[in-house]
This record gives C-alpha cells, structure tokens and sequence, in this order.
C-alpha cells in the first residue's frame, strides 16, 4: 500500500506536478554530467589522474547501477552526454539533454546542476554519482525514506571556515541561521533521494535564491569560501531538511574529520553487506592503488567495456599520455616533498640521487657502480650512507618493479587475495606470510618529509597499469612497525606476528585489536609489502 501526495511547481518556464509516493521503494536511478562547454573537455577529467579513468570510473558506475535498478537515466547536456551515451556507449533507458541551457550559476558552482536534476523529479529516485560503485543496493526500508543519503560528515575543518566566512560575509536565509546550522555537519551527496520530491524542488528554489543575494560577494572573495560548491550541496541540504523537520536516513555510519575509509576501502567488499559501496570522493581518485582497484572491478564486471576504453585511449596519443597526479604535499602528509615528488617513474630512474648529491654537493651516476660507492666510504657519514644505500635499492627496486608490472599481474593480485580480504581474524590467523623483499624500501632516516617515527621508515611505491603514472608514499608508523617485526626472508604466521606485535605494542589481545592488525595486514598485502604463504 502506497499514498501520494501533489504538488504543481515551475522550473525554467517548465510545469512539473511533484507527486510524493509513500511505502513505494525506489527503482529509479538518476546520474547528472554537465561538462563545462568552454573547457578542453579531452584533458577535463573530472579530478581523476587522467580521461582513462575517468572512463573507467562511469562505466563501473554504470554497469553496477544496471545490475540494481530497473531504470537509469542520465541528465546533461550536449558534451556530458556524447562522453558517456557515444563515445563509452553506456546504454542509459532515458537521457535528457536539459542542461544544454545550463541553470543559474552552475558555472561558478558545478554542483549546481546536480541539484537542478533533483528538483525536476516527480517519483522516488535515488541520484549516484560517477564516482560511486553500487555493488549491492539495500533491501530494506531504508530505500522507502523521505530522504536518504550516504552519509553524516561530522567536525570536517572545510565547512567549519565556510560557515564563519558565510556568516560574516554574506546573507544568511532563516534555515542557515540556527544552532544546528553553526555545527556545521554536512550529509554526503555520492547518494542521495527519497520519495520527497518537493523538498528538493524546494531546496533548489532556496540556494538559487541564496546565490542571487550573494553571487557577488562569492565572486569577488573565492578565497574565503573553499570549496563553496560542496558546501552549498551538503551542508545547506541537511541545514535545510532539519529546518524543515524532513527525515534523514544514511547508509553508512558518519564520518570524522574526512576520514573516508568506510567507504574507499575496496578490501572490504563483501558480497552480503547491505548496502555495498565504494565512493572514491576527492583525492581518492589521485591515488593510483585505488585506481588499479576500480579497474580490476571493471575488468571482472565487464571486460569488454575496459578493452573498448584501452582501444580508445590507445588510439589517440594525447589522451594516452595526458595525466596530472594533484594530490598536494602539504596536505598529504605521506607524500615526499615537493622537490622529490615524481609522477613518472622514467624522472626517478633519470634523477636518483637527487638526496645524495644534494647532500654530498656533488652529482653521483644514475646507477649503482664501484665509483658512487668509493665517493659515499670516503665521507664516511652515516646521514648520507643512509641517503645513498635508499636512493641506491630505491632504484633497483623501482626498475625492476615498474618492468615486471602489467593489468594482468595487478588483476591477478587482487583476484589471489579476494578471500583474504573478506576474512576475519579467526579465518587467517593460521596463514604462512613473510615481508615481500621486491617492494622493500626502507631507510634510517626519513628521506621523504619532516615526519619523525620511533621505528625504522618503510616506503611503498605504485604504478598504474598501463605503466604510465607513478606514485610513492612514506608508509605509516604502524605499517612500519609490522614490518619492521617481520625478519626479511623468514616466514611467520599471521598469529605469531599478532602475538610479537602485541607484546611490544603493550596490548591486550582482544577483538578490537585483533581487527585493527587483520585490517593493517590486508593494507600491506593489497600493497604487496606483505606476501601470503600458505
């Protein structure tokens, strides 16, 4: 039994009646591409590393939604759609060109023309964005909600500055001027619906009337309001809906402070979670690990669809060899440093001894030879021993890696590790497993940033399949101890390895803890830092 309820509303000289369905679940799903006209659309590729995988990312998104709803559709305008219904062939039931004359301001703010797709609904949906793989949809009431969305954002430091520079700054409606409102929590758009219509129909009458009153002030002080679109989206939607008094339910348990791992970790994936997603928000998309992640999804799911995106990059050279990696080392804190940070590893085999030579003021050769070695005895310093012996197996181990690394052997990791990724504690605790010796990097003193560690520094390196990009990062303490407690060709069990690390970490063996080294050891295996035995 179902009951609904009309509303007649008007956008953009169009009529539309609004009817709100109860006790009806959701079959709809919608997606929003807008690409900006005025924009090298080839090189734009939505913040992903390069169009590649961008490419991959919608059809992955695409093809989990087919498997889950029984209608999509695709709302764009005339560049968004050739991208995803031509050129990816991506095989939508409905596509409304409605954004060729693009809504107020979805210029200054791309998030814009999301929420004028929300307000043109007049049935329940649910709106997934490109970068959110729906493995497996909810089968309880959770989808027959007034609104519902990924997830809570609690504390992020983002919306904390936008509401104090907005407050002071600009004109603020009623709903924006609560106690509620000054907390500053934001509900993640990467899902969002519900079979309340109207209140997103009204939601975006309420932030293009915000914008009219304010858009100058925007314009002309930016700085002050970073990432303004998101804020716009998140935090005024759920300000609003508590205003309102609409009812929020979220399908993942909040976030603090950014911290996404809930929903990036592709490790966790498990067949008969509810709901099961992957939503590769913000810098994600930079990280090469989580890349090769989506594409081996892709290459299970559909093949075909991955060979085609191969062909198509593969035959024009520019979009081949196009690729920005714009994760920043300030905020980063795992990066190298800027003067070191390299996105190809052709500059780190060019340029190895950049450390050293710095060091030493004097420039060594680009390979391990008896004279570079003659140069750094003479000086007999251990500082720079410690820098030469890194940069030196740093080049070894990054030639040798980047040489024997293709998609098939970086699918076939992920696939011999699927069962090991979906166990607990208990189902691995007997496994045999030993540190993997051609991805050991490690050094005395750290030789990427100013992080200072009581253990000795471990370092991880990655490259994308088709061996374009390159990627290296300073592993985090815990990894580094792990790995420091494992002897370099010894096997160990992986409860003997929990029962040292318990000891020197002053630990109670537990549940919590148990989870905590399970979930550190997945990571070091998906990086192949770690390997399994038996």
């Amino acid at each position: 039994m179902f009951f609904k309820i009309k509303y007649l509303f008007k956008i953009n000289q169009n009529i539309f009646i609004v009817t709100i369905y109860k006790n009806l679940k959701i079959m709809k799903a919608i997606q929003t591409f807008w690409i900006n006209p005025n924009k090298n659309n080839l090189f734009n590729c939505g913040g992903w590393i390069n169009k590649r995988y961008e490419y991959i990312s919608w059809s992955l998104s695409f093809a989990l939604l087919k498997r889950q709803f029984s209608e999509i559709i695709l709302y764009g305008n005339t560049q968004g759609i050739e991208m995803l219904a031509k050129t990816l062939g991506l095989s939508y039931d409905k596509i409304h060109s409605v954004m060729d004359n693009p809504p107020a301001f979805v210029n200054d703010f791309w998030t814009i023309g999301k929420l004028a797709t929300y307000a043109t609904q007049t049935e329940p949906f649910v709106h997934v964005d490109g970068d959110v793989y729906w493995f497996k949809k909810a089968d309880t009431d959770i989808l027959n909600s007034e609104i519902i969305a990924q997830s809570l954002e609690l504390d992020d430091p983002m919306y904390h500055i936008n509401w104090r520079n907005s407050v002071s700054l600009l004109q603020m409606p009623a709903f924006l001027q609560t106690p509620f409102a000054s907390r500053s929590m934001a509900c993640n758009t990467g899902i969002i619906g519900g079979y309340n219509t109207h209140f997103f129909y009204e939601f975006y009458q309420k932030v293009v009337d915000f914008l009219e009153k304010n858009i100058n002030t925007l314009r002309q002080k930016k700085e002050e309001f970073p990432f303004y679109e998101i804020y716009l989206e998140q935090v005024q939607l759920i300000c609003y809906a508590h205003f309102k008094e609409t009812n929020f339910k979220f399908l993942r348990k909040p976030v603090f402070r950014t911290n996404f791992e809930d929903v990036t970790n592709f490790l966790a994936l498990e067949p008969n979670l509810e709901p099961n997603f992957i939503h590769l928000v913000a810098t994600f998309k930079q990280r090469i690990q989580y890349c090769n992640q989506m594409e081996y999804w892709l290459s299970k799911i559909w093949p075909e669809q991955l060979e085609k995106i191969n062909h198509l990059c593969l035959s024009n050279e520019k979009l081949r060899n196009e690729y920005r990696i714009l994760l920043d080392p300030i905020a980063e804190k795992q990066l190298p440093k800027a003067e070191y940070l390299f996105v190809s590893s052709k500059d780190v085999l060019q340029m190895p001894y950049l450390r050293t030579n710095k060091l030493i003021n004097k420039v060594l050769e680009p390979f391990i030879d008896k004279n570079n070695t003659q140069i750094i005895n003479a000086i007999n310093d251990e500082y720079i021993s410690d820098a030469y012996t890194f940069e030196s197996n740093r080049l070894v181990l990054i030639q040798n890696y980047c040489s024997n690394t293709s998609s098939e052997l970086i699918y076939q990791h992920f696939e011999d590790n699927l069962f090991f990724f979906a166990s607990e504690f208990d189902n691995s605790k007997h496994l045999k497993i030993k540190r993997n010796i051609k991805k050991t990097l490690k050094s005395k003193y750290n030789w990427f940033n100013s992080l200072r560690y009581d253990t000795t520094y471990y370092y991880d390196f990655q490259v994308s399949s088709d061996g374009i990009c390159f990627q290296e990062l300073l592993l985090p303490p815990s990894m580094c101890q792990l790995l420091d407690l494992l002897s370099s060709n010894m096997e160990t069990s992986f409860e003997k390895l929990y029962e040292k690390w318990l000891k020197i970490s002053r630990l109670e063996n537990n549940r919590v803890n148990q989870k905590k080294i399970t979930e550190l050891i997945k990571e070091l295996v998906n990086l192949q830092q770690i390997e399994i035995i038996s």
